[in-house]
């Protein structure tokens, strides 16, 4: 970090931050995680051409939510949705929704957590992305077993079985 604080070599540094806040991550440190990717985010502001901020704050509400911060993930995968918007990145919206979802239904907010993960489901399907398809089908399995639709998450459990027999 020393020689892009000495080149002014902003982009490198916001990399360099990510970089040390995804591997704090990875570490199950947090608070560092959090800390660099808040400094990441501050010097990604200051530059008018900065991009990739929805990854940077959908890494933010993850760390928020692997601390069990909730509320906080919530806020920074809102503005994760919105820097998103901004640029067209459909699979970073994807994967807030998703987020989100888990975030609702572990506050035993099903009609919530079931609005958001059909949209991720949307996304996925419109963009043919079959990992973060499963992924939000088994989501959807989960909400509805929580809400007591059995019949429902029985469905999509068979609707899961299918897909992963057409992927071998």
């Amino acid at each position: 970090m020393n020689i892009s604080e000495e080149y002014n070599d902003t982009t490198t540094m916001i990399n360099v931050l990510s970089n040390m806040a995804a591997i704090c991550g990875n570490l199950h440190d947090y608070s560092s995680a959090i800390e660099y990717i808040y400094r990441a985010i501050g010097l990604a502001e200051k530059m008018e051409t900065a991009t990739g901020q929805s990854v940077m704050f959908y890494n933010l509400a993850m760390f928020c939510y692997h601390q069990k911060n909730l509320e906080q993930a919530l806020i920074e995968s809102q503005k994760a949705i919105e820097h998103a918007e901004k640029d067209n990145d459909l699979p970073i919206i994807g994967v807030c929704l998703r987020l989100n979802s888990l975030i609702y239904s572990q506050q035993n907010k099903l009609d919530e957590a079931l609005d958001y993960i059909n949209r991720t489901i949307e996304i996925s399907q419109r963009l043919n992305l079959t990992e973060p398809l499963l992924d939000a089908k088994h989501s959807l399995c989960e909400i509805y077993r929580q809400k007591g639709l059995y019949s429902e998450a029985l469905d999509i459990a068979y609707e899961i079985l299918e897909m992963g027999k057409s992927r071998t």
